[in-house]
């Protein structure tokens, strides 16, 4: 077996891994390290895999899952945005025409990080694609934003975006040379390329393996490094990367490893959770995740 990114030799990390986060298969799967780019990638035990299947039941992938209104979109913003969303303002406000440029979210789920930048930007033009657009189209039916169902491929080739955004989508895809490929057909001299993905180099990570929350076998299908990306997006230079993340990724591994349900609980086992989460925010650095800030070579 060959890596997916730099087509060099893989081995065994994990053995026999089962779908611990969410229960939608009982199939049995196979983690793989490439020994050069340090890359992680799923094997399933079965021939033939419907990967399709591991979404049947995806809780965020439903489509009532609610939009923030207005007003908690101005509180949002005043006390700080969420990390892509903070990173891309803060990119747009460097371009030169802050007024009239062109984005899409890759993989925008409800369409929240859409809905304000349309309050920020109101000129700008603005596109989202995702396997499922049935929430964003309900909650964007009045910000004249384009949105596109299905793979990349939906996405009309004569369009260049000024801006590419994603957070947590390159690790569901099982390919990830057609990410490199959309950006490389939907992108100028100065488009910016705005992403984020698990960190396997974290403490978490390090903490709990093959239970680790953001391992989330198997609809991860491919977990990256700095090497990975920089190979990966050869004809993209790293301008900046970033740590960050939540301390709540301890409490939900530790239940992958025991074995208990994500959701209720009764008082102790939330003080114990509570608890779990401020010890660890005294002696453990917040970086289940990292962000990575791409231009054109």
């Amino acid at each position: 077996m060959l890596c997916k990114i730099c087509n060099n030799r893989l081995e065994v990390k994990y053995n026999n891994v089962s779908d611990i986060n969410f229960k939608i298969t009982k199939d049995l799967f196979d983690w793989y390290q490439c020994k050069t780019c340090f890359s992680l990638q799923i094997k399933a035990h079965k021939e033939n895999e419907n990967i399709e299947k591991y979404y049947d039941d995806y809780s965020p992938n439903k489509a009532d899952f609610p939009i923030a209104d207005k007003s908690t979109i101005k509180r949002r913003l005043k006390h700080g945005p969420t990390d892509k969303l903070s990173i891309a303002v803060d990119q747009i406000n460097k371009f030169k025409n802050t007024k009239n440029f062109s984005l899409i979210d890759l993989g925008c789920g409800n369409g929240e990080v859409l809905f304000i930048l349309r309050v920020l930007y109101p000129d700008s033009k603005l596109y989202g694609i995702d396997y499922n657009v049935k929430a964003s189209k309900k909650n964007l039916s009045e910000s004249s934003i384009e949105l596109y169902q299905g793979d990349f491929d939906m996405v009309p080739k004569n369009i260049k975006f000024d801006f590419i955004i994603s957070s947590q989508l390159l690790e569901h895809i099982d390919n990830p040379i057609t990410y490199r490929d959309f950006l490389n057909n939907h992108s100028h001299a100065d488009t910016v390329v705005v992403l984020d993905v698990p960190n396997i180099n974290s403490n978490s990570f390090k903490i709990f393996g093959c239970y680790w929350t953001h391992l989330d076998t198997p609809r991860h299908r491919v977990h990256h490094t700095v090497q990975s990306i920089l190979i990966l997006f050869d004809s993209f230079e790293l301008m900046e990367e970033r740590v960050f993340g939540s301390n709540y990724v301890y409490k939900s591994s530790l239940k992958n490893k025991f074995n208990i349900i994500h959701r209720g609980g009764g008082c102790l086992t939330k003080l114990m959770e509570r608890t779990l989460i401020k010890i660890s925010e005294l002696f453990l650095k917040a970086d289940d995740k990292i962000s990575f800030i791409l231009v054109k070579k």
